[in-house]
């Protein structure tokens, strides 16, 4: 399989596409003004300590504070402390971004957890896979699927890279004064880049004025992959991926709405002649959209109703059409008595919609 990423701006926004054999199947966006921040490593100051929600709130240089969910038999820390902190996600309504203590950085084929001890592996690699890595590894790591095709000397240096990072986390950690930014996290593009595995063929970036420091960061993270410049087609999908709806070649439709609590996606039977079709046609949509759009949170998936016999073929569907999703996926038992599905699908950053600014519903 072949893989490309194409990097364009958009309506202020950085925006990278992933197509495998030539057709888009992710997306990951986020505002030129909030550029690496997420995965972003700080030396935050304790401001206050709420003990009953066992959490704290730190000032790590933004316009809010961010907030530390504190391990339940940690002993928490005191108002002033300086506490290095990685940005887990995007602040949301009135609340600043969350942050952790665990933190992470990642490659290609491992995530290195410099404040760490265990390694976990893959379940992708098979159940050999633990033994191996816990032998070959010592201290914090995540081992990513990819590994499973890397070769001795990639994974090596890979492992000195993630380590150098660490190392000037410590470094400035030991000469800042809180608040202070320790190391930019990934932003949208380089993220994309990390994620397409050694299969990753070429990168296009729009211009070089766009991100004039890619090319000397992927010779520093080992990805030999060839870097080319000019017009994307990425800028032809985007206004689609916007609209709410999304026509089935059957003549249905699914509507994807975003709201505070969940986004709700509405399968419509429109002028589909056979309702079984459309929902099958609307489950392999969905999963593709969820990428495309980078939606994350709760949803509730509302389809045509059918035959009580045809469900447990739907729903097997909607998992396996799913089971390709960089994003860990929880999803409910089945489908309910009044035709719904529940999942959970890890939140990557923001929305499509929310990074172009199009949809505040989630914020």
């Amino acid at each position: 399989m072949r893989r490309d990423i194409e990097i364009i701006g958009y309506e202020g926004a950085i925006v990278a596409g992933l197509y495998q054999d030539g057709v888009l199947t992710d997306v990951l966006a986020e505002p030129a003004d909030e550029r690496g921040r997420l995965g972003a490593v700080y030396c935050g100051r304790v401001e206050r300590v709420d003990t009953v929600a066992g959490a704290c709130f730190l000032d790590i240089g933004l316009d809010r504070q961010a907030f530390l969910k504190l391990p339940s038999r940690a002993r928490p820390p005191k108002a002033g402390d300086f506490l290095p902190v990685q940005v887990t996600g995007a602040a949301r309504e009135e609340k600043g971004p969350p942050v952790t203590m665990d933190i992470a950085l990642p490659g290609r084929f491992l995530v290195y957890r410099p404040y760490g001890d265990t390694v976990s592996v893959s379940r992708r690699l098979g159940p050999d896979a633990k033994r191996i890595w816990r032998n070959r590894l010592s201290g914090g790591w995540i081992v990513r699927a990819a590994a499973a095709v890397a070769d001795p000397e990639s994974i090596e240096a890979e492992i000195a890279w993630l380590r150098h990072q660490a190392a000037a986390i410590v470094e400035r950690l030991d000469a800042a004064r809180a608040p202070a930014l320790l190391l930019d996290g990934p932003d949208a593009s380089r993220r994309m880049i990390l994620d397409a595995g050694p299969d990753l063929a070429a990168v296009r970036l729009e211009s070089r004025a766009l991100d004039p420091h890619l090319f000397g960061w992927l010779e520093r993270a080992g990805i030999p992959v060839r870097l080319d410049m000019g017009d994307a087609a990425l800028t032809d999908h985007l206004p689609e991926l916007l609209e709410a709806e999304v026509p089935l070649p059957s003549g249905g439709s699914i509507i994807i709405e975003p709201t505070r609590a969940l986004i709700a996606v509405d399968v419509n039977a429109g002028a589909a002649r056979d309702k079984s079709l459309a929902n099958r046609e609307a489950a392999r949509a969905i999963a593709r959209h969820l990428r495309l759009r980078n939606l994350g949170g709760l949803m509730v998936i509302d389809f045509i109703s059918v035959f009580r016999r045809e469900e447990a073929v739907l729903f097997d569907l909607l998992k396996d059409a799913l089971a390709d999703d960089p994003a860990t996926i929880t999803i409910g038992p089945g489908i309910s008595s009044l035709g719904l599905v529940e999942l959970a699908r890890e939140r990557r950053g923001l929305g499509l919609a929310e990074a172009l600014g199009v949809d505040k519903s989630a914020r």
